[in-house]
């Protein structure tokens, strides 16, 4: 049986051990960018990506133009964005839960394959965090894991993939819409994929939301 361990320091292992280094942004990332936010001002505009990892999403919306801030729990990810951006790109210790921001503060907020590694109840406070920080009239992007997905029906599921037992939690759509009630505009899509098992189905929430 896996033990039980703390989020937190199951990732300081999985990015110690330099287990994956993303090179392309994520496709939320870039469809975010191409559909929802503006073509043009876009050095006045700050975005917040939660939990950057290696910072590759970072770095794609520092080179179309905004203004970058990231936030983030490893030490050594925050480390590496400070050396290869001296600044230019924004970046705090810190999690999803208390956002070290003022309120509404920026204009876009990102937040991928992050919130649902943490228990429902937190991902609840995530979300409430993500609207303060947010101008009226900004635009969020969430990711999220859906109960559609096959591991949902596993018991005491843990994410074995970085051989590290991480907790991951799953929603259905309409504890999706509770979490994002207090947002004006709320689009809620689907990612659902597997390239290696058809029987055994990824599905994701994909969450734009406009406050």
């Amino acid at each position: 049986m896996l033990k039980k361990i703390n989020n937190n320091d199951a990732w300081e292992k999985i990015w110690n051990r330099n287990f994956f280094a993303k090179e392309f942004p994520d496709k939320e990332v870039v469809d975010f960018i191409n559909y929802h936010l503006p073509k043009k001002n876009k050095r006045k505009k700050r975005v917040l990506d939660i939990g950057f990892g290696n910072g590759v999403n970072l770095k794609y919306f520092h080179g179309k133009g905004f203004r970058c801030y990231g936030i983030e729990i490893i030490k050594k990810n925050i480390s590496l964005i400070k050396k290869d951006f001296n600044n230019r790109i924004k970046v705090k210790l810190g999690d999803f839960k208390s956002l070290d921001f003022a309120k509404n503060y920026f204009d876009f907020v990102t937040c991928n394959g992050v919130l649902y590694y943490d228990s429902k109840i937190n991902v609840a406070k995530g979300v409430k965090e993500i609207y303060r920080v947010m101008k009226s009239k900004g635009i969020c992007r969430i990711y999220l894991l859906s109960s559609n997905d096959y591991n949902f029906k596993i018991k005491n599921y843990f994410e074995k993939s970085y051989k590290i037992p991480l907790k991951r939690t799953f929603f259905n759509y309409k504890e999706i819409k509770k979490i994002f009630f207090p947002f004006k505009k709320v689009l809620i899509g689907k990612h659902d994929f597997n390239f290696i098992d058809y029987k055994k189905k990824h599905s994701y929430w994909v969450i734009t939301a406009y406050k």
